[in-house]
């Protein structure tokens, strides 16, 4: 796996991801504001990428919208708390690949890794 690119300013959420992306031998990029995506996707592309949809430095969907727009191959996982249900259909409207609950994205990210080494 190349590099990883997360976007979110949670910061239980990003040291575990970091971590886990970190496992399997990949760097792992964070950005929690437009300015700092714009940093990101200008360094460089990424197989995987992040998405809090509940991200409050930033529009996640309008991060979604730039990240495909600069990286189409890129992976997009956005997760969401299971309990706003409208979140991952406004995530499939602005280009994200996979939407998933919080409680089960560290096993959906465990598999995605898993695939990629």
């Amino acid at each position: 796996m190349n590099d990883c690119l997360c976007v979110a300013n949670d910061m239980i959420f990003t040291t575990r991801i970091r971590s886990m992306v970190d496992s399997v031998g990949a760097a792992c990029a964070m950005a929690n504001s437009m300015n700092q995506l714009a940093t990101a996707l200008s360094a460089g592309s990424y197989d995987l990428v992040l998405v809090d949809l509940c991200c409050e430095t930033l529009d996640p969907f309008q991060a979604i919208k730039e990240i495909k727009q600069q990286n189409p191959t890129s992976m997009v996982l956005a997760y969401f708390p299971h309990v706003q249900q409208d979140l991952p259909d406004r995530a499939r409207l602005a280009g994200v690949d996979k939407a998933v609950p919080r409680s089960s994205f560290f096993d959906e990210l465990a598999r995605l890794l898993g695939q990629a080494v």
